[in-house]
């Protein structure tokens, strides 16, 4: 497919090359969606001689199955799969504006330079932080997928403009649901770039991953390749039983660092991490180091992005700025959304208002008169303007609260053509109207007017407080026990209040003497001698 020629994918639409290769080419499209929507997205696109070849078909498949399962902030998002006219497959996926760790290290390589310490453990540690996020990833179902990246190389881990890391290209990648299996002794991936079980032809694990990826670490921080060969047999021999270097001893980093990178090129895959966070942790404890913010790491990757990265970002200024309006007209949405799906927000009072036809409010509508405010025909006012001064008026009376700069703004000025007042009709007559509202425009009442002529209406209050209806009779039995008491009442006080002298008293028994009963011996009194 010609760089310059656009091809159609279902809703997407190339743009530029990115790379090119001998099973699949990867394109810069954009997915076209409803109301001009569009999104950058990378189109990678299986070759169409080999539609014909089912075992690579598959693979192919494979891999937009397996990718999709997986969602990381360090993994390349897979978005779709589908098939093309010509029956080839093409995967779309995330679009990674950046450059691969490869072409960092060769780029810093030509320079005379290294990448820095803090920033090489950092695109280490995310990375693994990717891979564990594969090993951990489930079907739908929640069933384990027991993905084993096992091509993890400097190739793989890209490094975005905004300091991310994603791993991606898990077209190799062994996985329960993939339909196709590796046969006994068939190796996958890159001979500088294979695990100790793969170079033996053993079974692979998660471990078999952290295995690369502390390769990849070695010779990020040594900034040289770790197993070095001209052939591939010298490749293998070197992986199963080269001395592997300390890092300390080859390159200026730390003990503990070294220490850490050691543990996960160890042979015996019992004795490395038992997971790739483990091995991030590792190295992120190690160095010692706060992190450094996403934005170092992304000057970095424009340092030394090199070609790559200025064809990625120079294609899409291109294609999004100069032709932008080409752009726009092939992304008209190809189901349109209908009027009535479109709902447009109600206008507030106050214009509502202003836009109420004038018909609506005075009886009988007179003649319409033209856009300048003038009778049709005319070439100049027979009168003063007052007459479309006087329908401002009457619409702005309508508001009672807009204030005199609001209504002086809805006023033609001077010398100065009359706005159109929406869907109004007036009355202009030959002679010059007297000063003073139009007769045929009565002036409605104001809000406040209209409250001050409206009688008043006691509202009815609740029921909880409404007191209930007493009959008369009720009243008058009411009086009666009230006048019944009082009477009671007062004749206890009367009898309480009498004195001794209005009751009749016994006659006093010591008025007379007692006389002297018959019996009783007189005692003569005794003279003193």
């Amino acid at each position: 497919m010609d760089g310059g020629e656009r091809r159609r994918f279902g809703r997407y639409e190339t743009l530029f090359p990115i790379a090119q290769g001998g099973m699949a080419e990867v394109w810069a499209a954009r997915a076209l969606g409803a109301a001009g929507f569009q999104k950058l997205v990378a189109l990678k696109r299986m070759r169409p001689e080999l539609a014909a070849d089912a075992k690579f078909v598959t693979m192919f498949l494979d891999e937009g199955r397996v990718a999709a399962n997986i969602t990381s902030p360090h993994v390349v998002s897979t978005l779709d799969l589908g098939r093309a006219d010509d029956d080839s497959l093409y995967l779309v996926m995330e679009l990674v504006t950046g450059a691969s760790l490869e072409q960092l290290m060769r780029e810093a390589t030509l320079r005379g330079e290294r990448l820095p310490v803090g920033l090489a453990v950092d695109i280490v540690a995310q990375a693994a932080q990717g891979l564990h996020a594969a090993h951990e990833a489930r079907s739908p179902a929640g069933e384990p997928l027991e993905i084993v990246h096992r091509d993890c190389s400097p190739h793989n881990i890209l490094v975005d403009v905004h300091g991310q890391v994603k791993i991606t290209d898990f077209g190799i990648a062994k996985a329960m649901e993939r339909q196709t299996r590796s046969q006994a002794g068939e190796m996958k991936g890159k001979l500088s770039y294979l695990s100790y079980e793969q170079a033996r032809g053993h079974a692979v694990d998660r471990r078999s991953d952290i295995f690369i990826l502390g390769i990849v670490a070695w010779e990020v921080l040594a900034g040289r390749q770790l197993f070095e060969a001209r052939s591939a047999v010298q490749a293998l021999h070197r992986i199963v039983t080269m001395e592997i270097p300390r890092l300390d001893q080859v390159s200026d980093v730390s003990a503990d660092l070294a220490d850490a990178v050691a543990q996960a090129l160890v042979r015996e895959r019992n004795e490395r991490y038992s997971t790739a966070a483990a091995f991030a942790n590792a190295l992120l404890n190690a160095h010692g180091v706060r992190t450094p913010p996403p934005s170092e790491l992304g000057a970095l990757v424009r340092r030394f992005g090199g070609d790559q990265l200025r064809k990625v970002e120079g294609g899409i200024r291109e294609s999004m700025g100069g032709s932008a309006v080409d752009l726009m007209s092939a992304s008209e949405p190809e189901y349109p959304i209908p009027l009535a799906a479109v709902k447009s927000s109600p206008p507030p009072p106050r214009e509502r208002i202003r836009t109420k036809p004038l018909a609506a409010l005075a009886s009988p509508p007179p003649p319409a008169f033209s856009t300048t405010g003038y009778p049709e025909g005319d070439a100049k006012p027979p009168f003063p303007q007052t007459a479309v001064q006087d329908v401002n008026d009457a619409v702005d009376h309508e508001v009672d609260d807009d204030s005199p700069r609001e209504r002086a703004a809805t006023l033609p000025m001077h010398g100065a053509p009359a706005p159109r007042v929406s869907h109004a009709t007036v009355a202009l007559p030959s002679e010059p109207p007297p000063s003073g509202p139009l007769p045929s425009e009565p002036r409605l009442p104001t809000p406040r007017e209209r409250a001050r002529t409206q009688p008043l209406s006691t509202p009815e209050a609740p029921p909880w407080e409404r007191r209930p209806k007493r009959s008369r009779a009720g009243v008058w039995v009411a009086l009666a026990a009230l006048l019944v008491i009082a009477l009671g009442g007062a004749g206890g006080w009367w009898v309480a209040t009498r004195g001794p002298s209005d009751t009749p008293s016994e006659a006093p028994r010591a008025a007379t003497a007692p006389e002297t009963p018959a019996h009783a011996h007189a005692v003569e009194p005794v003279e003193p001698v």
